[in-house]
């Protein structure tokens, strides 16, 4: 499978690139879900070659302001065959929510399970995301506030306020790992 990106210039759709899954022999049915936000992509392959054959995969894909790069695969550690890992997607922001219907659970088999992933390691308050906190960092901090961007909702509750201004300030002044 595949997933073609398409942008709108305000009149016209154009696509902007199509996205292969990074191990393409894994028979997959890649594409069988995705999830988009910003741009950070994350496309599902509820049968790829996991852990085990079959047991499911996703991919993540990362939009620099020019091109996608080429994805980074990623599997449940506990995934089995059939577990059917990126039948589903979700994402916002930096974290990832992938679901695998077929997951044995300790009750129950297929009772399903969900996986979640920070798909960022590196520092909150790192806002341009080259790994360094500096005046840069505070700067689009304070341009994210002043616009109401999501990016700057610290306290994450769609309000802009000191509670987002202090959650910043603490991240900042923690440093990144």
């Amino acid at each position: 499978g595949s997933v073609y990106v398409y942008d709108f210039d305000g009149t016209d759709w154009a696509q902007q690139t199509k996205l292969i899954a990074t191990d393409e022999g894994s028979p997959g049915q890649f594409g069988f879900s995705v999830a988009l936000d910003g741009d950070i992509a994350i496309v599902g392959a509820n049968k790829g070659n996991g852990i085990e054959s079959e047991s499911g995969s996703a991919y993540v894909y990362h939009f620099d302001g020019k091109q996608w790069d080429s994805g980074v695969k990623i599997n449940a550690t506990d995934g089995s065959s059939s577990d059917k890992f990126g039948g589903t997607v979700a994402i916002w922001r930096n974290v990832a929510v992938v679901g695998a219907a077929g997951h044995d659970g300790t009750f129950a088999s297929e009772a399903g399970a969900s996986y979640i992933f920070d798909l960022v390691c590196s520092c909150a308050a790192d806002l341009t995301g080259d790994g360094v906190l500096n005046f840069f960092d505070v700067s689009a901090f304070l341009n994210a506030f002043a616009n109401e961007d999501p990016a700057a909702d610290f306290v994450p509750d769609g309000e802009f306020n000191f509670f987002d201004v202090g959650a910043f300030i603490g991240a900042f002044g923690t440093g990144c790992p």
